[in-house]
């Protein structure tokens, strides 16, 4: 397994989506950011334009104010919030308490905290949750180039092995033909050998017909000597006769 992850881990470099150590890939690789950076950036970039959006458009226009819980008369001094209908004043409320701008931060930090906080329960579980989903995602990235690899190696494998088979299948078939050759060459062999036999048996038959003939002329030879030698002049005489 430790074999396969390190050839899925080259394969991942050589493919360009992982850099040299198995780290995730860095922008110096990718040409760019990385992902990461790039949410982060994101990020920081939002943060800063919320905040200028907030100083500039909306805290400006806000305001906070509490009222009494009794219904006192209108003070002399103080805030008030009167209904007006036809240009008259219908009804009014006494206001204990009116901010507006940022000096409202001071009375609604328990309100802030407390949805921070909420905020807080909330997004740690789906930061987790995205979290473990990069992770997840990261994992199978990693299973399906791994998997690419086992698959583009067993492929070239099967390449391998048929192309061995085909070669073995050339040799089965060349050992067929020279077992046929060779038995022609055999059937052959014995042929000539047969052949050579029976020559040889014919020449031995000679040589001892010759080797015969050469004795019974010896015999003559030797019997036409014996014949001169006892008889001289008739022996001269038939010589000459017969050359």
């Amino acid at each position: 397994m430790k074999e396969l992850q390190a050839k899925g881990l080259r394969y991942n470099e050589a493919k360009g989506t992982v850099c040299p150590g198995g780290r995730p890939l860095c922008p110096q690789y990718h040409g760019g950011l990385s992902p990461v950076t790039l949410v982060r950036f994101m990020i920081a970039a939002g943060i800063i334009a919320g905040f200028i959006w907030l100083h500039w458009w909306v805290v400006p226009t806000l305001g906070i104010f509490t009222m009494t819980l009794d219904d006192p008369p209108l003070p002399e001094n103080g805030y008030a919030l009167v209904q007006f209908s036809d240009g008259k004043g219908r009804e009014a409320c006494v206001l204990s308490m009116l901010k507006s701008g940022w000096s409202i931060i001071e009375e609604i930090w328990p309100f802030a905290l407390a949805c921070l906080l909420s905020g807080l329960a909330i997004g740690y579980p789906l930061g987790e949750l995205a979290r473990r989903k990069f992770a997840i995602d990261k994992a199978s990235e990693e299973a399906i180039s791994l998997s690419e690899y086992v698959l583009h190696e067993a492929y070239h494998r099967e390449l391998c092995a048929e192309n061995t088979l085909n070669k073995a299948r050339d040799i089965h078939e060349k050992i067929i033909n020279m077992k046929v050759d060779l038995s022609l060459k055999k059937q052959e062999f014995y042929e000539v050998k047969a052949d050579s036999e029976i020559k040889l048996e014919a020449a031995q038959l000679f040589r001892e017909r010759a080797d015969a003939m050469q004795k019974e002329l010896d015999k003559a030879k030797t019997k036409i000597r014996r014949l001169k030698g006892k008889y001289p002049s008739r022996a001269g005489n038939s010589f000459d006769r017969t050359s």
